[in-house]
C-alpha cells in the first residue's frame, strides 16, 4: 500500500516561486520536502525516487 500525503503547490519543486509568509503552508511542506529533493537529486528524477521507495516497501 502506498500512501502519498498531498503537499502545498510548490513544495517538491526546487525554489518557491512567489512571495509568501513564513508560515504558509507551502513554506512548511517545502522545509519538510528537503530530504526528498535531496534523493530525487541523487536519481533520474522525482518519479524514479518513488518507484524505488514503492519498490523496497513492496519488499518488507
Amino acid at each position: 500500500m502506498i500512501a502519498i500525503r498531498a503537499v502545498a503547490a510548490g513544495a517538491l519543486t526546487g525554489e518557491i516561486d512567489r512571495s509568501v509568509e513564513d508560515d504558509a503552508p507551502v513554506v512548511v511542506d517545502f522545509a519538510r520536502a528537503e530530504r526528498f529533493r535531496a534523493l530525487a537529486a541523487e536519481a533520474r528524477g522525482p518519479l524514479t525516487e518513488v518507484e524505488r521507495k514503492a519498490l523496497l516497501d513492496l519488499r518488507s
